[in-house]
């Protein structure tokens, strides 16, 4: 066991509640929880399997990776990824580019909605993205890179329990412990709930992106590193860097 968060004993009306490190074999109940937490985004319109080879690319590719969810049992109550992630949605276009265009031939009738149409077509466009851009962005030094959380999810059913602050709360901790000096994040800018949520946790507004949405940033405090929460251990918690 390593320091890095647990939930207490009865924190959740009764015990058994506990964060661990997902594995491969976690990916199904994490894309459930995905379909359920955001049923109207452009990756659960393309079906359950593309959210769970979305999910497996980026703990198993080329990323420094922390991928913990929130169990009872076997039942995921939410999940987190975070770490640093290298040209993550161009390189899930490409690694997956037969299975995507076999789902859109299947569903037709998505490039209909102008969100899934619109989010398609620049995923397609990072599939001719050069190289040479790519391998200038990989060679950011480690310091200078903010740990990113790439997504958050809870079951609609325990929303508002805590378990998403459990998830972030680790985070913090794995950032702190690996020497990021912030951390950041992406979200929609009509998201209110989870732009406040965020907030509560002490992240703040820096920067739109290209597409209108806020990112945001969380300063670290070293001090957080030496926190008394823990995290069960089940595989090693980062995956070994890409050369």
């Amino acid at each position: 066991m390593d320091k890095l968060g647990v939930f207490r004993e009865g924190e959740y009306g009764g015990g058994g509640h506990h964060v661990r490190r997902l594995t491969p074999a976690d990916l199904d109940s994490v894309a459930q929880v995905h379909v359920r937490a955001f049923p109207d985004s452009v990756l659960t319109c393309y079906g359950k399997a593309v959210v769970v080879r979305y999910y497996h690319y980026h703990l198993t590719g080329p990323h420094d990776c922390h991928a913990l969810g929130v169990f009872t049992g076997s039942a995921c109550l939410g999940f987190a990824f975070g770490g640093v992630f290298r040209d993550s949605m161009g390189g899930f276009v490409r690694e997956n580019m037969t299975m995507l265009l076999r789902h859109v031939a299947a569903r037709p009738w998505l490039l209909l909605q102008p969100k899934v149409f619109d989010r398609g077509r620049s995923l397609f466009r990072l599939f001719y993205r050069k190289r040479k851009v790519r391998r200038k962005r990989r060679t950011k030094p480690h310091q200078d890179r903010p740990y990113g959380i790439l997504s958050i999810a809870t079951d609609p059913s325990r929303q508002g329990k805590g378990v998403g602050r459990e998830l972030m709360l680790a985070h913090e901790r794995i950032a702190c412990d690996e020497g990021f000096a912030r951390m950041s994040l992406t979200v929609a800018h009509d998201n209110e709930k989870a732009i406040r949520f965020y907030e509560h946790l002490g992240w703040r507004f820096y920067r739109f992106g290209p597409d209108g949405s806020h990112k945001m940033e969380r300063l670290l405090d070293p001090r957080l590193a030496a926190s008394s929460v823990e995290v069960e251990q089940v595989t090693p918690h980062l995956i070994p860097r890409s050369t």
